[in-house]
This record gives C-alpha cells, structure tokens and sequence, in this order.
C-alpha cells in the first residue's frame, strides 16, 4: 500500500465515521422531539426501549446499551471482527447521544406530526449511518446471528422482531398509537432509501425497433446522449432485436418519445428509474 493511497483510506475512514456519528445525532434527536413523548413504538431496539422505559421506568439509554454489549460481542464471536467493528460505533454512540439529549423537550403532542417528522428525521439519520458503511446494532444485528442457526432471511427476521415490538406498543399504548407507528416505520424506510438513494430524477429507456439504427443516430445527435446497444431475439420470430438502453433525464422523456415515434410509430419503448447514474453528463462520485 502506498502513501496516497492510506492517506485515502484514513480519509475516509474519517468521513464515514463522521457520517455515522451525525446519523445517530439525528436519531437521538427524532426520539427526544418526536417519538418518545408520544409513545411512538416504529420498531427497532429503539421502539423496545420505549417499551421499558414507560412499563419498568428503565432509561432508554442504558436499554439500548444493555441489549446492544452484548449482540456486539456475539456478533465479534459469530461473524468475525469485520462486521463486528461496523457496528461498534453506531451501537455506543446512539445510546451515548440520547443519554446526552435527555432534557431536550418533545416537540409536539400530536402523534400524526410526531409518526411523520420523527419517521423522516430518524430514517435520514440512520441512512447516514449506513452510509457510511455503519450500524447501530440492534435488530438487524440480532437477525444476522439468528440466520446463521435458523432458516430465516435477515429481512424476514428483522420484520418479524419489529413486528413484535410495535405489537408490544399496542398492549401497552393502545391500537391507536401502534398504527402510528407503523406509519413512522414506513416514512422512515422511505426516508432511509432517499439518503441512500436519493430523488430519482434519472430515467433509463429500452428501445426496441426495427429502426434502431436511425434511432441510435438521432440519440446521438439530437438528445446528445450516449447509449448502449444489447443484443437481444424477439420472442414471437426468433429474428435478431437489437435494444437500445439510454440513460436520460426525466425532462428528457417526451423529447425521447417524440424521436422514436419519429422513424418508428410501433417502436417499443420501457421506461424504469435509475436510483443513480454515474458518468459523463451525469453525476460523478467525489
């Protein structure tokens, strides 16, 4: 390894652990101004210190360290020190944070605001936990060492543990607010992939035509993208189908369907999202 490149690497090693302390940052915050005053139970090791916290009176901070020592010990023990040191981080440091934002007052008493805002803010924050390659613990490390014994897939296993506990918020809190909940869980997750993710503002187009030729050129020349030829057999004749794949922005779409239309009115043409496109004329990763 050389210089530039471990100067990189502690780079962003510094980053990504930034990114990760912010995140839990901000899900320390959603639970203080949002969640937590108004017994919102969205899932999660989170979810279940609020559980024990309103029945047994048991901070939520030292729940949250309680249950996570010791997933991080079996998870170094399970599955190797790798996937135990992402988790280090992220599992201490949101405990510490909501220890720290105690006094910070609930921000408002309407569960619904409460449900929407505490979903977003607490969805962006763990989506920059694990953008930066990090993790808070919990469930989701929990269910990765239950599918090394089980018949399960992490996501199952982690829908099946968040399920328990927004049903355990609603024998404690009621049906009422176990609903909201479940809208919180799912703005979070909406939340989440939109950090990951980000707006889906790139669309990618498969054109089959037998014009795809002159297609291609007007493409080229008048779209001024690139594009992608694949080979490909129609279905129905066996014959040979060439399928153009252009990555364009949406306010591109018409422009495209204009000029296909164009040299050929039976063209067949897909359109799907690109959650991201990197490359000329797009966006490039810094």
């Amino acid at each position: 390894m050389n210089w530039v490149s471990l100067t990189r690497g502690k780079r962003s090693g510094f980053w990504d652990s930034l990114s990760i302390v912010a995140g839990c940052a901000l899900m320390a915050l959603s639970f203080r101004l949002f969640m937590n005053g108004n017994d919102i139970v969205a899932g999660g090791v989170v979810g279940l210190s609020t559980l024990l916290e309103r029945r047994l009176g048991w901070e939520a901070a030292w729940v949250q360290w309680g249950i996570n020592l010791p997933l991080l010990v079996l998870g170094f023990w399970g599955l190797g020190k790798a996937a135990g040191a992402r988790s280090a981080l992220g599992s201490l440091v949101l405990p510490l944070l909501m220890l720290v934002t105690r006094a910070v007052p609930t921000l408002t008493q309407t569960p619904l605001l409460a449900s929407l805002f505490g979903g977003v803010v607490y969805g962006a924050g763990l989506g920059l936990v694990l953008s930066g390659s990090g993790s808070v613990g919990g469930y989701s490390l929990f269910a990765r060492l239950l599918t090394k014994r089980l018949p399960l897939s992490v996501s199952n296993a982690i829908f099946a543990l968040d399920a328990l506990t927004i049903l355990g918020g609603s024998w404690l809190f009621g049906a009422e607010k176990a609903m909201y909940g479940l809208i919180a869980a799912f703005v979070m997750r909406r939340a989440l992939d939109t950090v990951l993710l980000g707006f889906s503002r790139t669309k990618l187009a498969f054109v089959i035509s037998t014009a795809h030729d002159a297609i291609r050129q007007s493409v080229i020349a008048e779209l001024d993208r690139g594009l992608t030829i694949l080979p490909g057999t129609g279905g129905y004749t066996g014959d040979p189908r060439p399928v153009l794949l252009i990555a364009l922005g949406q306010a591109e779409v018409p422009r495209l369907r204009s000029l296909v239309k164009t040299h050929d009115p039976d063209a067949f043409i897909v359109l799907t999202d690109a959650a991201e496109v990197l490359g000329k004329g797009f966006h490039r990763e810094a």
